[in-house]
C-alpha cells in the first residue's frame, strides 16, 4: 500500500473547504490554518526529498583545478 503524502491530504481538506463540503464553523480561520499547514508540509517534503537524493546519489569525485606552473627556468 502506497503512503499518501501529508500535503495531499491537506490539499484535499482545503479543496473540500473551498467547495463547501466541510462542516467547519469558522471557514476562514480553517482556510488560513490549512493553507499555512500545506506550505510547511510541502517545504518539509521537498527537503526530505533533497536529503534522500543526496543519500541515494553516488558521490562524484571532484578533480582539483590544474595549477599553472612555470616550466621554463628563469634566465
Amino acid at each position: 500500500m502506497e503512503r499518501i503524502p501529508a500535503s495531499d491530504r491537506t490539499r484535499e481538506k482545503l479543496r473540500a473547504l473551498m467547495e463547501g463540503r466541510s462542516e467547519v464553523a469558522d471557514g476562514r480561520s480553517e482556510l488560513v490554518r490549512l493553507a499555512a499547514r500545506l506550505i510547511i508540509e510541502e517545504a518539509l517534503e521537498g527537503e526530505a526529498g533533497m536529503r534522500w537524493d543526496a543519500i541515494t546519489t553516488p558521490a562524484v569525485p571532484r578533480l582539483a583545478p590544474a595549477i599553472a606552473t612555470d616550466t621554463e627556468p628563469a634566465g
